[in-house]
């Protein structure tokens, strides 16, 4: 773990292959971040029901995910 982050809060793994696509950590100042692992495509699906689909950079695969957790950052 780098010295700047005190803890890994959250992962967003991939449904099919299980790659790691981003991790949510709260650094040493308590703020929290979001650290992408790879270019990511992240796509709206349906904007009323806060729906989007990320493409997994390893496999490709189109994972189903909420908008909401992403505009957090």
């Amino acid at each position: 773990m780098e010295p700047d982050k005190i803890k890994i809060e959250d992962r967003v793994m991939c449904s099919k292959c299980g790659f790691e696509i981003a991790t949510v950590v709260i650094k040493n100042n308590g703020k929290r971040a979001l650290e992408v692992h790879n270019a990511i495509q992240l796509v709206v699906i349906d904007k009323e029901r806060n729906i989007g689909s990320v493409k997994c950079p390893k496999c490709k695969f189109e994972n189903q995910t909420d908008l909401g957790f992403w505009s957090q950052f």
